[in-house]
């Protein structure tokens, strides 16, 4: 579950409709993080994996997803969606660090995980 002070930060977020029943994203295994120098830097899990969340072909808490989620095929820093979807303008790479440094704050207050 998401806070209403994550919520409204995810509204940063450009949005796109999905193709009904599609969960590329949610097969992905990608991870934000901070690399040495203090940029956000993405990473896949070796190998991928499923999100738990997967029911049916949708995801199961869509409303509620995590901030990672929305994210997906949002930034120029994460790969483009295989099905072609997408927003008309992306989060550059500089607009994602500043999310993910405000997200990683109201997350963990500030703390380095």
């Amino acid at each position: 579950m998401i806070s209403d002070l994550e919520r409204k930060l995810c509204q940063r977020i450009p949005t796109f409709e999905c193709l009904p029943g599609c969960t590329e994203c949610c097969t992905y295994g990608w991870r934000l993080s901070f690399n040495r120098h203090g940029d956000v830097v993405a990473r896949q899990d070796d190998p991928p994996w499923t999100c738990a969340h997967v029911k049916n072909g949708r995801c199961g808490i869509y409303d509620s997803r995590p901030t990672i989620c929305r994210l997906f095929f949002c930034s120029e820093i994460l790969p483009p969606c295989p099905k072609g979807r997408g927003p008309e303008k992306n989060m550059t790479a500089e607009e994602t660090a500043e999310f993910v440094r405000i997200w990683h704050w109201l997350k963990y207050g500030g703390a380095d995980e």
